[in-house]
């Protein structure tokens, strides 16, 4: 039997607290300078941090309050006009919070906003299309397709997102992780030693990374 490793809580809660003190400086701005639309990539990175710093302090029902109310908002909210250009991508705070609400070990949440909100997948417009052959949206990405599949795996009901699974940079290191609690759970219980690789495997990469929270992942996918 392995044993348990320090979670390091405190510390990510101190982490997580020192961003939100951050983002709070700037957050009113955005919503006075954007009442009626929904700032996409900062928004959803100040909702995640309130999300998982209520979780931390054990404030299930706040977690639940922020959630609720950026999905709200992200729902109503007007395309978004900046750099001269309308930007309409609601799909991006849904992908992202049902993601972090994974590795949070909520997944049960995840799986709940997912299924009332997925069709702000496929109501994306977004002008970087018609300017880059590369461009990409949420919904075909590795990343987004492994965070449905990860849902997929605890409810059947949850189709596979059809994707072009393209791989991104900035998340090639919780998509290589991801994979493998993938696998992992999808291997059959009595093939003991491979189970038994797969999960050395997410240790080892847990601990390269410096991901601690690995390791609760690796139950949940058991």
């Amino acid at each position: 039997m392995r044993r348990k490793r320090g979670g390091g809580g405190g510390e990510t809660l101190t982490a997580v607290e020192k961003y939100v003190k951050n983002a709070d400086k700037y957050i009113d701005s955005i919503y006075r300078d954007y009442p009626d639309s929904f700032f996409h990539y900062p928004e959803t990175r100040y909702t995640i941090a309130k999300v998982a710093q209520a979780y931390l302090q054990g404030n299930e029902q706040e977690a639940i309050r922020v959630a609720e109310a950026a999905l709200n908002r992200n729902l109503r909210a007007k395309p978004l006009y900046v750099f001269g250009e309308y930007f309409q991508t609601p799909d991006i705070l849904v992908s992202k919070l049902c993601n972090a609400l994974i590795w949070m070990g909520k997944i049960d949440f995840a799986i709940e906003i997912y299924s009332t909100f997925s069709e702000e997948l496929f109501l994306t417009k977004d002008p970087v299309e018609h300017q880059s052959k590369n461009f990409v949206y949420e919904r075909d990405t590795n990343f987004a397709a492994q965070t449905v599949e990860m849902m997929h795996l605890f409810d059947e009901s949850i189709p596979l997102l059809e994707s072009k699974r393209q791989p991104h940079w900035k998340t090639q290191h919780y998509e290589e992780i991801q994979q493998w609690l993938i696998a992992l759970k999808r291997t059959e219980k009595q093939k003991f030693s491979e189970r038994r690789a797969i999960k050395e495997h997410l240790y080892s990469l847990g601990k390269k990374l410096n991901y601690g929270i690995v390791e609760s992942l690796i139950e949940r996918f058991s």
